[in-house]
C-alpha cells in the first residue's frame, strides 16, 4: 500500500492557462536535479485540468467539474519518510524560487500526505476524475468515513464492473489539511482515455458515483477535477 503526496495546484496568474501544463512539466525537470527527487518513488503523475472538454469531438460542459484550479499532482512511494524527507536549505530555496515561477504559492500550502486504499487496482490510464471531498458541516468524521468507505466504495466497485474505470482509489489524509483546503479525503477515478473521463460526469454507469457525492459531502467546498495526464514518471 503506497503513501502519497497529492497537491491541488493553481498556476501563477502570469501564466496563460493553455501554457501552464508545459510550464508545470519544466518544474518537474528542474526538480529532478536535486538528490532527493525520485528517491523511493513508485510513480508521479501531473494531471492538468481539461480546459475544453469534448466527447466524441464535440465540446461539452460536464456538470460539477471545477474551474478554480489548474492541476493535481499525485506522487506515490512505499515510504512515508521518503516523501517527507527534507532538502538542504540551499536546495529548498532554489525549489521555492521555481515554485513561485510556476504556482500561485509554495506547494506545501496546498499539499496533502495520504494513505492509499485501493478499491480497484488497475492501470492509471490517461485521464482521471480526482475529487477532493469535504464532509457536511453537520456530519462527524466517523459519519463521513463510514459512508465513503462503504456505500460510496460499493458504487465505485459497480462502476469498475461496468468496464469504464481502470483504477479507483480512496486516499485518507494523514495530517490536518492546509488552511483554505478543508478536505477530508481524496478519490482518484482513472480512465483509459479523456472521453471516458468526460462521459463519467455526464451519463452512464458512472453517474451514480457523482450523484452519491452530495449525499455525504458539502458541494460548495468539494472540488472535482476533470484531468488528463500531461507528465508521468516512469513513462510507461
Amino acid at each position: 500500500m503506497d503513501v502519497k503526496l497529492i497537491y491541488l495546484a493553481k498556476r501563477n496568474p502570469a501564466i496563460k492557462a493553455e501554457d501552464w501544463p508545459r510550464t508545470w512539466r519544466s518544474h518537474a525537470v528542474f526538480a529532478s536535479q536535486f538528490p532527493i527527487a525520485g528517491v523511493s518513488l513508485t510513480g508521479l503523475f501531473y494531471c492538468s485540468r481539461m480546459l475544453t472538454p469534448t466527447l466524441n469531438g464535440t465540446p461539452v460542459d460536464p456538470p460539477g467539474a471545477s474551474l478554480g484550479y489548474d492541476g493535481v499532482a499525485v506522487v506515490s512511494s512505499p515510504s512515508e519518510a521518503a516523501l517527507r524527507a527534507e532538502l538542504s536549505p540551499a536546495d529548498r530555496a532554489k525549489i521555492d524560487q521555481d515554485e513561485l515561477r510556476v504556482f500561485s504559492t509554495y506547494t506545501p500550502r496546498f499539499s496533502f500526505y495520504c494513505k492509499e486504499v485501493l478499491v480497484h487496482g488497475g492501470a492509471h490510464g490517461q485521464a482521471a476524475v480526482i475529487r477532493f471531498l469535504a464532509r457536511k458541516a453537520e456530519d462527524s468524521r466517523e459519519d463521513f468515513f463510514a459512508h465513503w468507505g462503504r456505500q460510496h466504495a460499493d458504487i465505485g466497485k459497480r462502476a469498475v464492473e461496468a468496464g469504464a474505470v481502470t483504477r479507483y482509489v480512496h486516499n485518507s489524509l494523514l495530517d490536518e489539511p492546509p488552511p483554505g483546503y478543508p478536505f477530508d479525503g481524496i478519490t482518484e477515478t482513472w480512465f483509459a482515455n479523456a472521453d471516458d473521463a468526460v462521459r463519467s460526469l455526464l451519463d452512464g454507469a458512472l453517474a451514480p458515483l457523482a450523484r452519491d457525492v452530495p449525499t455525504f459531502c458539502d458541494m460548495e467546498r468539494t472540488v472535482t477535477m476533470l484531468t488528463y495526464v500531461t507528465h508521468r514518471w516512469p513513462r510507461a
